[in-house]
């Protein structure tokens, strides 16, 4: 019998190699490939192909809590990248929990977020990282048998 699971806290992002903690409720990381791998091209007598596309670019968009200081790290990183143009990342997500591995390079943050400020509660800032390519993009289940617990004794 197999046990599947999902915890947010196993969650991994890392830009470049600083790791993105302070994530905010809901749904807290997109990501959106702007091309799908093959294309459907029409021909005549009711005969289709499928076209290989190149494309692999696409966005990350993940949101932290208003109170994190991480905000203050990015925000300097797009800074910076708008001075010098010296911001090219490279993007891992990884499920600790699972089997899901995603990296993409030459990925930039996309600017500061846009900001908003509400009485009595915080509001999330909403980080957008466009993406060249990917180099990773394993999608996989969280799928683990219930005695995996007996790997993490000690000996």
């Amino acid at each position: 019998m197999k046990l599947a699971t999902f915890a947010p806290d196993d969650i991994v992002l890392v830009i470049n190699d600083y790791r993105i903690t302070d994530f905010a409720d809901g749904t807290f990381i997109d990501i959106n490939k702007n091309s799908q791998p093959f294309r459907q091209v029409r021909g005549i007598r009711g005969k289709h192909t499928r076209v290989h596309t190149r494309d692999r670019s696409g966005t990350i968009r993940f949101r932290l809590l208003q109170t994190s200081n991480q905000n203050d790290i990015l925000s300097q990183l797009a800074y910076e990248d708008d001075l010098n143009m010296t911001g090219l990342l490279l993007v891992t997500l990884r499920d600790v929990g699972g089997q899901t591995a995603l990296q993409f390079g030459n990925a930039y943050l996309d600017g500061n977020p846009n900001i908003s400020y509400q009485g009595g509660q915080t509001t999330a800032r909403e980080w957008v990282v466009p993406f060249e390519f990917i180099t990773t993009y394993n999608v996989g289940g969280n799928e683990r048998s219930p005695l995996d617990f007996l790997e993490n004794l000690p000996i």
